[in-house]
């Protein structure tokens, strides 16, 4: 076991001096993350259960190895290994790492199956990405595609304005305390006026999306007579899931006053949002497939699992900002070594682009080219978050 500021029997305080002078202190970032994965961690738990539940009774069986019930425990399970280590002092930056590894889980457990099939096919795409991008608000009422289109505006509006004032103020380095500091107060006041800027269209983004989703709700009752919360298409899932982050983001933003966070935080909100809008086709309000025609189980799972989802991606963020602060401390070698991993996982991914659009053009199948490349890419960022795994582990 390591000592000193890597071994971590227990949370770190978030309010004593040292990380109230720095919004992005290492023990307030690490005991961030820490909860929201022990949050995450017990509603994907109670996901899997309730999954099962209605896999019973709806299928008559408790569990099937379908492909999103089987990403879902790898996932459970690598975050079971992060709570392992965060309690027994793994070295942070081990942990940390362990942290995104789950967080690739949960996104293929959310996209990647989608791909693949199975007894959830139900959440299948419908169109590639091309033809998507013509028709992104095709089956929506004007009033709510203009509800869908302020929202995607404000929330990119916010994440440009996070990114810009992020870079403006030193990026990693704002409000790190140094000899020649302002006192904490004159700093808290800078970390509010920088946030403004992003933090101002990217709640109004939020409200926005709040009121498409009410909205959204209010048209199922006009359509199909009947009362539930828009889960039913694979769009809906989306733009829940969205939502949820958005929520978990703004809250934790509170905590964490710079726009650094949301720097980091926004992208997975928009990529989410693109993937409903972009891959899904007609967004128009359906029927409950039969699959999820007990609305009991659809808002106690599906809910369950859209906090559990977003709790646990943000914390992807915090990590991701723990670790390229962490960089910094890093000597030559260890550099060296980081930028090697780099270009190899950046080599494997431009050939993955390659590949598919080879595939794509032979085939004359674009889902086909799509497919060679997301497979591509999952595996050149899986392969680099392992290595560093090994890289850390092995520092121990």
């Amino acid at each position: 076991m390591s000592s000193g500021e890597d071994t971590v029997l227990s949370v770190p305080s978030l309010t004593d001096e040292a990380t109230a002078a720095d919004p992005l202190a290492p023990d307030r970032l690490d005991a961030i993350t820490y909860r929201l994965i022990a949050l995450g961690f017990i509603l994907l738990t109670l996901t899997i259960i309730t999954g099962a539940a209605w896999a019973q009774y709806t299928w008559h069986k408790w569990w099937s190895w379908d492909p999103k019930e089987t990403s879902a425990l790898v996932a459970w399970l690598v975050y079971l290994v992060y709570l392992h280590g965060r309690l027994l002092g793994w070295r942070k930056p081990l942990v940390a790492w362990i942290a995104v590894l789950g967080a690739f889980g949960v996104v293929f457990c959310y996209a990647g199956v989608n791909f693949l099939g199975g007894m959830h096919s139900y959440g299948a795409t419908t169109q590639n990405v091309l033809e998507g991008a013509r028709h992104a608000f095709t089956g929506m009422q004007t009033t709510e595609a203009g509800l869908a289109m302020a929202f995607l505006a404000c929330y990119l509006a916010g994440f440009m304005l996070y990114l810009a004032t992020a870079v403006f103020s030193g990026v990693l380095s704002v409000g790190r305390p140094t000899e020649s500091s302002p006192p904490v107060r004159n700093r808290r006041l800078v970390s509010v006026l920088l946030l403004l800027p992003g933090a101002l269209p990217t709640l109004a983004g939020f409200i926005l999306h709040t009121i498409a989703l009410v909205y959204r709700s209010v048209l199922i009752y006009h359509a199909t007579h009947a009362v539930h919360l828009p889960f039913s298409s694979g769009y809906e899932y989306a733009a829940c899931f969205a939502w949820a982050m958005a929520l978990v983001f703004l809250i934790l933003q509170l905590r964490i006053p710079t726009p650094v966070l949301g720097a980091a935080a926004m992208p997975f909100i928009l990529l989410v949002l693109a993937y409903g809008f972009l891959w899904f086709g007609n967004k128009g309000v359906e029927g409950l497939p039969p699959a999820l025609q007990n609305r009991f189980w659809l808002h106690l799972h599906v809910a369950i699992a859209i906090v559990s989802y977003a709790a646990l991606i943000i914390a992807t963020a915090t990590s991701a900002i723990y670790l390229v602060r962490s960089m910094a401390a890093m000597d030559a070698r260890a550099r060296w070594i980081l930028v090697a991993w780099v270009l190899a996982s950046g080599g494997i991914a431009v050939l993955g682009v390659g590949v598919a659009a080879v595939v794509s053009v032979v085939t004359g199948n674009v889902a086909a080219g799509v497919h060679v490349l997301g497979g591509s890419l999952f595996g050149a960022v899986g392969g680099f978050i392992v290595s560093q795994m090994v890289t850390e582990a092995r520092r121990r």
